[in-house]
């Protein structure tokens, strides 16, 4: 069985791997005017971002690969979606009338494998949050080569592309940021602390208003990547922490303790295992997940202090848990399954295979995402729309083939599909037809 000492040792001789036999190099120390240079697509079609075999943007040890590669985001009036393009993050309006790109988060590089964009809304839906590594070091950091490395930084700014604002400025792996409901802090995971052994995360705060305040770290020790998730009142964050790997015949597949950490300081607790996100429901009371019990994989919601446990729906019996989240014999490629409770309180949505459901709380399934869009098992993404009414989807793969689904909308009863942004060939993108009645799904 691998072990959480097992993969730390793999992380520090990937480290010392990289430093002293390749230099960890990524590219040019130039740094890109990409983000204050915010370009609009006139028309409907986004060029491809960078070439193949081009230079790699990350980190030194080689991990995280449970990242799904992909995002999708709503703006608070249900009007915009974010989404990702490889390294760029553009937003569509949902009535397909315009497509555009905010920034290049990752200029003329690729990211490293398992290393996944995300970017995030602010409540007031004027601005976004995302991870940019367009930054350098500045050079002279590595020994056995001088040149300038890319970093990771959280970076802020409005949606026209305009008022860039770096939040972080170290030389750490800033990533996966969360803004808080009241829009006056960023939650996010970095390596950044004298406390993180190679190959975790910490949780950090940052203030939003503050011009150089130092981020406040909350939890230490952190090996899962996925964003941290803000109780709806602010008072509490739940992130995950890698817990015991579980054998399933010849495979392995991870199981996350939950863990509740509040920003006054309070000793942060594990509430709940589980081998999916967390999703807080909207009024704070309870937490919905995935949890491996006894022979069988659970859909379930419980309090936020771990109790009252009410399952909702059985996902897959024990045996069939590796075929559920594609393993493929390896830790490293189990994927997070994906929970997201609905805006009214009413119903889950979780991926199932590589497809995405809904369920009612009395574990009903009323409606299922279409199979034909369905490409990489766990490697999509989804979100509710703010009302309830939809739910996005961010398809998994890239590039897309010219006419294929890149990002859609559906009812939450699977019906309705309305296509919005489709592959155009050469690693472009273009709108699916105004109003959605082009890009109307089966």
């Amino acid at each position: 069985m691998i072990t959480a000492w097992m993969r730390r040792a793999v992380s520090i001789a990937a480290l010392f791997g990289c430093l002293f036999l390749s230099g960890c190099e990524v590219g040019n120390p130039t740094p890109s005017e990409a983000l204050k240079t915010p370009t609009p697509v006139d028309g409907t079609r986004v060029d491809g971002v960078f070439e193949a075999g081009g230079s790699v943007c990350g980190p030194f040890v080689g991990r995280h690969h449970d990242i799904p590669p992909h995002f999708v985001n709503w703006s608070p009036d249900g009007a915009l979606l974010i989404f990702d393009d490889e390294t760029s993050v553009l937003m569509v309006s949902v009535d397909v009338r315009r497509l555009r790109q905010i920034v290049d988060a990752n200029p003329g590089y690729r990211f490293r494998p398992g290393i996944g964009l995300y970017a995030q809304f602010s409540p007031d839906g004027q601005a976004i949050v995302y991870t940019s590594c367009e930054y350098t070091t500045g050079g002279g950091y590595l020994v056995r080569n001088p040149r300038a490395y890319y970093r990771f930084e959280i970076v802020t700014v409005r949606v026209d592309g305009t008022g860039t604002q770096r939040r972080t400025t170290n030389r750490y792996y800033d990533h996966l940021p969360a803004w808080s409901p009241d829009g006056h802090r960023i939650a996010y995971l970095s390596t950044g602390s004298p406390h993180s052994n190679w190959g975790t995360d910490d949780l950090h705060i940052l203030s939003v208003g503050a011009a150089d305040g130092e981020p406040e770290s909350l939890v230490r020790d952190l090996y899962v990547a996925a964003p941290p998730q803000w109780a709806p009142d602010g008072t509490q964050l739940a992130v995950l922490r890698l817990g015991d790997d579980v054998q399933l015949g010849d495979t392995f597949a991870m199981e996350m303790g939950v863990v509740i950490a509040a920003p006054d300081g309070s000793t942060p607790r594990t509430v709940a295992h589980t081998v999916s996100t967390v999703s807080w429901s909207p009024d704070g009371q309870r937490l919905a997940l995935a949890r491996l019990h006894q022979d069988a994989v659970q859909l379930v919601t419980i309090a936020p202090d771990g109790t009252d446990v009410h399952v909702i729906r059985q996902l897959t019996d024990r045996a069939g848990l590796a075929a559920y989240v594609d393993v493929q014999h390896s830790i490293y490629n189990a994927p997070l399954l994906h929970v997201a409770w609905s805006p009214d309180e009413s119903h889950l949505l979780y991926s199932c295979g590589q497809q995405f459901c809904v369920v009612d709380l009395d574990g009903e399934l009323v409606g299922r995402s279409p199979e034909s869009f369905a490409k990489e098992r766990g490697r999509a993404a989804a979100a509710w729309a703010p009302d309830g009414s939809r739910i996005a989807v961010r398809a998994a793969g890239h590039p897309a083939p010219s006419g294929t689904a890149v990002l859609y909308t559906m009812a939450p009863d699977g019906s309705d599909v309305r296509v919005l942004v489709r592959g155009a060939g050469d690693g472009e993108l273009e709108l699916a037809g105004r109003g959605g009645t082009e890009g109307r799904g089966p």
